[in-house]
């Protein structure tokens, strides 16, 4: 079965407050419509991003020494 190509978004602005919560998000899209919206949340919007980024390593979505 033959990979299609995925685009992966990750920003450190797309941290937003829900309720008490501090949501992070990132998004992908695949060239056969298959987008998914990942989050992470947290009551600071700092450590919310750091899960965000640490899930995304643990699912190999990015490199285990990506940091930005």
């Amino acid at each position: 079965m033959p990979n299609k190509p995925m685009s992966l978004y990750l920003n450190n602005t797309w941290v937003c407050q829900h309720g008490r919560h501090w949501m992070a998000k990132a998004v992908a899209f695949s060239e056969n419509g298959n987008d998914v919206t990942i989050s992470a949340c947290h009551d600071s919007p700092e450590l919310a991003y750091q899960k965000l980024v640490a899930g995304m390593k643990e699912l190999q979505l990015v490199p285990a020494d990506w940091d930005e």
